[in-house]
C-alpha cells in the first residue's frame, strides 16, 4: 500500500562512552555530538515527552540504546517501521501514522520500535515534497528490512550479533472502555473487594498513583472496572475476600488475597486465579532482573508453574488471566486441578501459607525445588491419591456443578490430579507411552505415604494398576493383577501359575487372561475353565471331581466354572461318552446297582422301571417320550416328570382315567368320535363317565351326565336343545348354561273364558309366564277389590279354590291328592307341587340358583324391593301382594306368593312360595288369597 507522504527514515545508534549519536536518515548517516544529553537511572526518571522536546534524545542507565521522544512517548532508538502489515511466523510488524501527520511509527508485535519522519533530507520527498511511502519487506531474528521509495535499509533489532531485541512497550497509555473478569479460587463471594493498581511501565513494574477499587456483586465472582484512562498498559489486579471451596462445597471461613499481572492493551477481561497468583513473583523477577518482556516472562512463568505440578503444557495457548475453573479447555481443567490440590483438607491460613511458600520457591529459578518442596509435594500427592482412589473427586466435581454458576459441566480436572500424585509417587502418567494401560507399579518415592510399605513386601504389598488412559486413572491393583503382571500370554487354557508376590496364591489361565484358582485346581493339576466344563477328572487325592458352572464363589472371583466333587452319576458315567440313542439304559460302572438313562446328550439317574421296561424291549423314560404309554404285566405305564426327588421323570402306573380311555384316545380330537361331546363310559370302571376336551379325556361333570352330552372345547359356543328339555343350553367355558338368546316362549289359550297367557319353557318344565286370571264361582278376588289390579297382576285365590275344592271339602279336613291337581288351571295344566317349584329353582344355572336367584325370575318393576329384578328367564314374577279372607290386602308392589297343591299336616294350612327380596317355601292359612301359576302336565 503506497502512502502519499514522503519520509526520511532515521535511526539513532549510541556510543555510550562519549554519548555520541549516529542518526541515519535515508542513505545518509550523520553523527550528532550532543552535549548535555540527559542520562537517567530508570524509565520513570525520563522527563515528560511533549511537543516541546519532540525529537529529544536521552539515555537510561543499563540500556544498550538511546531513547527518542516522539509524539509524547519515549521510544528505543534501534527500531523499525512499515506501512503495511508484515508477518513472519509469530512476529508481525506494521506502520501507524503519527498523530501530527509528521511521519510513521513502526509497530512490531504491538510494540513501537522506531519512527520514520517526513523531511527534506531524504532521498525521496526532499524539501517536503510528496514521496514514496515506507514498508517492512523482510525480517530475521535480529533485523528488520524497511523500504522507503527506492531505498532499502536493514535495521538491527538488538545490540548483539544474532541476539534479538526484546520488543516490549515500556509505557503505552491506554484508554480502557472497561475491564472485567472472574475472581476464582473457587469463585470469590459477593462483597469481595477487587483492586486495580496501575504499573508505571513494562520494565520496572512499579506502582503509580493510579489505583482503583471495585466490589464483586455476582455469585460467579465476576468483577468490573468501568471506563478510564491509564498512563500505562500494565496493571496489577488484587482480589481479597471469601471464596467457594471446591473440596467442602461451602464458603470459606476466612478471606484470602490473590494477585494477577496483566497487559490491558489487547484485552477487556482478566481473570484472577491461583495460576496468576503463583506466577506473579516469578514474572516480576524475570522482567525487573532478567530484563525480559512482560509477555515473554508471563509465558515462561506459566509454563514453569504448570510443569512444577507435572502438567504438560503442550497445546496450552491461553494466558493465566484467560483461564476459568468453569471452562472446558485442558488448561482450565489444569487450573481447577491445581486449585483442588492446593486446597486439600487445609483451611484458608494453610492455603495462604502454602501459596506463599510455592511462589517464593519458584521466584528466582522457576523451579519448585526448595528445602520443603519434596515434603510438600509428597503430602499433597498422598492426599490426592487418597481422595482419588476412594472416589471423592466425584464429590468435588459435584460441588462445582451444584453451584450452578455455569452452563458448562466442570472441566476434566481429574486427569491432572492423577498425573500429579501418580508422578509424585513414581508411578508415571497412566496411559503414556512408557506406562500403558495394565501397567502395575509400586510407589518409588520414599517420601510418600505408601512407599516404605511397598518396598517391604512383608507388609502391605499394595500395588497400583493403570486402568484408563483418557483419564490417567490408577487404582489399587488386585492380588491377581499384581501377582500376574508381566507373566505374558504364552499359556494354554487351564494352565496354572502361583503368584509372583503372594506366592501361595494360585492363578488359572483362561481366554487370554489370568484369574484366581482354587485348591481343587492344584489337586487336579489343571484349571476348571469354560472349555473343560462338564469333564470329570480324578485328583491326586483319589477323589473324582467335575468342572461345572459357578460351583464355587470366593472373593474377587469373576469366572464361571470351578471344580466340585463329582456325584455318583458323574463318577458312574465318566468314561461312557455320548454315542448312545435317546432313552438308552445302563447300570453304573462304579455303583452297579444304580440305573442311568441317556437323555438329551447326557446321562441321568433312572430307576428300576427303566431297567425292567428296557429289558422288555422298551427304553428309559426320557423327555421325548413324555406321553408314551407302555404295557407291563397287564398294566399301562406312562412317562411323567417328577417335581421332587433325584429322578426327574419316571415310568408310573397310568391313572384310572387313562386306563379307562386309552383305547379311545384316537377319537379324542375335533374330528374324532368324541369331539362333539359324546359321553364315554369307562372301559375298566364302567361307573365313570368321560368327555374329550382339548385333546385329553376328563371326567364328565354332573350337568354333562344329566344331559348326556359333554360341553367340550370343540363345540364351545354351540347351543343345543336336549331331548326332554323345553329350553336351549349353550356350551360355555363354565359348562352348559341356559341360552338366554333362544328362550322357548309360547302361548296358552284357556277355552273356558277365551283368555290367552304367555308361556316359557325352562329345562324340563313349561310354565305359565303370567298369573292366572280365570274367575271361578267362588274363592277368588282382585287386590282391594279393584278390577284393574286383576288385569295387571292376575286374580288372588284361596287355596281350596286353587285346588278346585270347597272350604267344606278341604278346610279343616285333610285333602290328599294323587297325580296332578288341575284345580283352577286350564285343561292339560296343573297347580305345581313344592318339588316342581324347587325343580324350577334348581334348574337355574348353578351360580344363579338358590334364594339369590329370585330376581332372575322376577320382572323389573318400579319398587324398592323389585328394582334389581332382571327376568332373564322370561318367567316375569310381579309384586302382586295378597289378601286375607277377602278383606285385608297387603304388600302390593313389594312381594307376591304362589300356592302349591300341597296341604300341611295342619288341615287349615297349605304350602306356598314366597317372593320378596328373595324366594322361599313356607305355609300359611288356606284362607289367604294369593297368586297362581300353572305348569304343563
Amino acid at each position: 500500500m503506497k502512502n502519499p507522504l514522503s519520509f526520511r527514515f532515521c535511526v539513532a545508534a549510541t556510543a555510550i562512552a562519549n554519548l555520541a549519536f549516529l542518526v541515519a536518515c535515508g542513505d545518509e548517516t550523520t553523527q550528532i555530538n550532543q552535549t548535555g544529553v540527559e542520562v537517567v537511572d530508570s524509565l520513570s526518571d525520563l522527563p515528560k515527552c511533549t511537543s516541546n522536546n519532540d525529537g529529544s534524545i536521552a539515555y537510561v542507565k543499563g540500556e544498550t540504546s538511546a531513547r527518542i521522544c516522539v509524539e509524547g512517548e519515549w521510544f528505543a532508538a534501534a527500531e523499525a517501521a512499515k506501512d503495511t502489515v508484515y508477518v513472519s511466523g509469530d512476529f508481525s510488524c506494521k506502520t501507524e501514522e503519527l498523530k501530527d501527520k509528521s511521519g510513521l511509527k513502526i509497530v512490531c508485535n504491538g510494540d513501537s520500535i522506531g519512527v520514520v519522519l517526513n523531511g527534506s533530507a531524504g532521498k525521496d520527498g526532499k524539501n517536503g515534497a510528496a514521496g514514496t511511502g515506507c514498508s517492512v519487506v523482510d525480517r530475521t531474528d535480529s533485523t528488520v528490512t524497511v523500504a522507503c521509495g527506492d531505498s532499502t535499509m536493514v535495521m538491527p533489532l538488538g545490540s548483539g550479533a544474532g541476539e534479538p531485541l526484546e520488543l516490549d512497550s515500556e509505557k503505552v497509555a491506554v484508554s480502557m472502555d472497561s475491564l472485567a473478569g472472574f475472581s476464582q479460587k473457587g469463585p470469590f463471594l459477593k462483597g469481595s473487594t477487587v483492586y486495580l493498581y496501575e504499573l508505571s511501565d513494562g520494565r520496572t513494574l512499579k506502582q503509580t498513583n493510579g489505583n482503583f477499587t471495585s466490589i464483586i456483586t455476582r455469585d460467579d465472582g465476576r468483577y468490573k472496572f468501568t471506563a478510564r484512562d491509564l498512563a500505562s498498559q500494565y496493571a496489577m489486579i488484587v482480589v481479597e475476600g471469601y471464596y467457594r471451596n471446591e473440596v467442602t462445597g461451602n464458603p470459606s471461613n476466612a478471606a484470602i488475597r490473590l494477585r494477577a499481572l496483566t497487559d490491558m492493551r489487547k484485552r477487556s477481561s482478566a481473570n484472577v486465579n491461583l495460576l496468576t497468583h503463583l506466577e506473579f513473583d516469578r514474572v516480576y523477577y524475570l522482567v525487573t532482573r532478567e530484563k525480559m518482556t512482560v509477555k515473554k516472562a508471563k509465558a515462561q512463568a506459566q509454563k514453569e508453574i504448570l510443569n512444577a505440578f507435572l502438567i504438560d503444557t503442550t497445546g496450552f495457548v491461553a494466558s493465566a488471566e484467560d483461564l476459568d475453573v468453569f471452562g472446558s479447555s485442558d488448561a482450565d481443567a489444569a487450573l481447577l486441578a491445581i486449585s483442588i490440590l492446593l486446597q486439600g483438607d487445609g483451611n484458608e491460613t494453610d492455603l495462604s501459607v502454602l501459596l506463599t511458600e510455592i511462589a517464593a520457591d519458584i521466584e528466582t529459578d522457576g523451579k519448585w525445588n526448595g528445602e520443603k518442596s519434596d515434603s510438600i509435594r509428597a503430602n499433597i500427592a498422598d492426599w490426592a491419591a487418597g481422595v482419588d482412589t476412594t472416589g471423592k473427586t466425584a464429590l468435588y466435581r459435584q460441588h462445582v456443578e451444584d453451584w450452578h454458576l455455569s452452563e458448562n459441566s466442570a472441566p476434566l480436572f481429574e486427569r491432572y490430579v492423577r498425573m500429579f500424585w501418580g508422578n509424585n509417587w513414581g508411578l508415571g502418567v497412566c496411559g503414556s507411552d512408557s506406562t500403558p494401560v495394565g501397567t502395575v507399579r509400586h510407589a518409588a518415592n520414599s517420601r510418600v505415604y505408601f512407599a516404605n510399605d511397598y518396598l517391604d513386601t512383608s507388609k502391605t504389598k499394595v500395588r497400583f494398576i493403570c486402568v484408563d488412559a483418557d483419564s490417567a486413572r490408577w487404582r489399587p491393583a488386585t492380588n491377581l493383577e499384581k501377582d500376574t503382571a508381566g507373566l505374558g500370554h504364552n499359556f494354554k487354557n487351564g494352565d496354572l501359575h502361583y503368584g509372583q508376590i503372594n506366592k501361595n496364591m494360585l492363578y488359572v489361565y483362561e481366554d487370554g487372561n489370568w484369574r484366581h484358582g482354587s485348591k481343587l485346581d492344584s489337586i487336579i493339576d489343571v484349571g476348571c475353565v469354560e472349555t473343560r466344563k462338564d469333564t470329570v477328572a480324578q485328583g491326586s487325592d483319589g477323589v473324582w471331581y467335575k468342572c461345572v458352572d459357578k460351583a464355587m464363589q470366593q472373593e474377587e472371583s469373576s469366572w464361571n466354572t470351578a471344580w466340585r466333587e463329582a456325584t455318583n452319576i458323574e463318577k458312574d458315567t465318566a468314561t461312557w461318552g455320548h454315542d448312545f440313542e435317546e432313552g438308552a439304559v445302563r447300570n453304573g460302572q462304579v455303583n452297579s446297582s444304580f440305573v442311568y438313562v441317556y437323555e438329551k446328550g447326557n446321562w441321568r439317574l433312572g430307576d428300576s422301571m427303566d431297567s425292567l421296561l428296557a429289558a422288555a424291549g422298551g427304553k428309559g423314560c426320557v423327555l421325548d417320550n413324555d406321553t408314551s404309554t407302555v404295557k407291563y404285566n397287564n398294566r399301562y405305564y406312562v412317562c411323567k416328570a417328577q417335581s421332587s426327588g433325584d429322578v426327574p421323570r419316571k415310568w408310573v402306573v397310568a391313572p384310572e382315567y387313562y386306563n379307562d380311555t386309552y383305547e379311545a384316545r384316537g377319537g379324542c380330537k375335533s374330528t374324532g368320535t368324541y369331539g362333539d361331546g359324546t359321553i364315554l363310559t369307562g372301559r375298566v370302571n364302567t361307573t365313570k363317565k368321560y368327555v374329550c376336551d382339548a385333546g385329553e379325556f376328563r371326567l364328565a361333570d354332573s350337568t354333562e351326565i344329566r344331559w348326556n352330552r359333554g360341553c367340550v372345547s370343540y363345540i364351545r359356543g354351540n347351543s343345543v336343545r336336549f331331548t326332554g328339555l323345553y329350553s336351549y343350553k349353550k356350551c360355555t367355558e363354565k359348562g352348559w348354561k341356559y341360552d338366554f338368546d333362544r328362550l322357548n316362549k309360547g302361548t296358552l289359550y284357556d277355552s273356558r273364558d277365551g283368555k290367552t297367557y304367555k308361556t316359557i319353557g325352562i329345562n324340563t318344565q313349561m310354565w305359565m309366564a303370567e298369573n292366572l286370571r280365570y274367575v271361578p264361582s267362588t274363592g277368588s278376588y282382585c287386590y282391594d277389590n279393584e278390577p284393574s289390579n286383576c288385569d295387571k297382576y292376575g286374580r288372588l285365590y284361596k287355596w281350596t279354590t286353587a285346588v278346585g275344592k270347597t272350604d267344606a271339602q278341604c278346610y279343616g279336613t285333610a285333602c290328599n291328592f294323587t297325580g296332578h291337581v288341575q284345580g283352577v288351571c286350564p285343561s292339560g295344566w296343573h297347580l305345581p307341587t313344592q318339588a316342581e317349584w324347587m325343580t324350577l329353582r334348581d334348574d337355574l344355572d348353578p351360580v344363579e340358583s338358590g334364594d339369590k336367584g329370585a330376581g332372575l325370575l322376577a320382572k323389573g318393576y318400579n319398587s324398592s324391593r323389585w328394582a334389581n329384578a332382571t327376568d332373564v328367564y322370561g318367567f316375569s314374577v310381579l309384586p302382586a301382594g295378597g289378601c286375607y279372607n277377602s278383606k285385608t290386602c297387603y304388600e302390593l308392589e313389594s312381594s307376591t306368593q304362589f300356592w302349591t297343591s300341597e296341604q300341611t299336616q295342619n288341615t287349615e294350612m297349605a304350602y306356598w312360595v314366597y317372593y320378596s327380596y328373595y324366594w322361599t317355601t313356607g305355609s300359611n292359612s288356606e284362607l289367604y288369597q294369593v297368586s297362581v301359576r300353572c305348569v304343563k302336565n
